[in-house]
This record gives C-alpha cells, structure tokens and sequence, in this order.
C-alpha cells in the first residue's frame, strides 16, 4: 500500500531543529509531524492574519471613536453644568420672589433630569470605551504567526 505523504529531506539550522524537537515532545508529536503541522499552519494563518487586521482596525476606529465620544460627552457635562450656573446667577440676581415657584421646581427638575442623563452618557461612553481597550490589548497580546 502506497503512502499518499512524500517524503522529503531538509537542512535545517542545529538550533532550529532542537527547537523543533522540544516543540515536538511538548506536543506528544514526531518531529516529522511537527515540522508538518507547523507549515500546514503557517499556510492557514495568512488567512487569519489578514483577519487578525481587519478586526485590528475596526477595533481601532472603534476606540477611537469612542474616546471622542467620551470626552464630547464629558464636555458636554462641563458646558452643561456652566449654564445652569449661569442660570442660576440670573436667577438670584432677580428678586425670587418674582419667579414662580413652580417654574423653580420645573428648572431644578429639568437640570436633574438633563444632568444624570448627561452623566449616564459619560459613563456609559467610559464603560463602552474600556470594553474597547480591554479588546484592543487582548488583540494585540495575541500570539502573531508570520
């Protein structure tokens, strides 16, 4: 019966093929076999990589876009809070007296609600935008095959 692998002789570095060895014995496998499998890898593994890219930068973009969200968001709590201070110095330089009570409860309520939404956003965004970075260093701490 004909064997359908084709034998082959190669030259190798004396060190690589120790390394091959080492590798072989860790992996239960001949050395014939690991010095197979590690090419049948690397022919599989373009494919990957270019894969390994692509979602490299998605990944990046994402990030990117994230922290300019977070930081328009963070801006956006600071140009908030500066106008209900503005408005609230208005408000006092008015005599109160002659601000209905009820629109003074509306304000504060309406700046409550706006300001925890604004804060809900901000944190939402940081939330979002260290998923994004705990991705990125998992990718990049990924084991590159060349």
């Amino acid at each position: 019966m004909a064997s359908e692998d084709v034998q082959t002789n190669l030259r190798l570095p004396a060190d690589l093929k120790d390394r091959l060895h080492s590798s072989a014995a860790e992996n239960n496998r001949s050395l014939s076999a690991e010095v197979s499998h590690r090419l049948m890898d690397s022919f599989e593994s373009d494919t990957s990589r270019e894969e390994m890219l692509r979602l490299s930068l998605r990944l990046e973009r994402d990030l990117f876009a994230m922290e300019l969200e977070a930081s328009t968001s963070k801006m956006s709590l600071g140009i908030f809070a500066s106008k209900v201070e503005d408005l609230l110095d208005l408000l006092l330089l008015e005599e109160l007296s002659n601000v209905p009570e009820d629109l003074i409860s509306e304000l504060r309520e309406n700046c409550r609600d706006a300001y925890k939404e604004a804060q809900d956003g901000y944190k939402n965004s940081q939330q979002q935008l260290e998923k994004m970075k705990s991705a990125a260093a998992k990718l990049g701490s990924m084991p590159q095959t060349k």
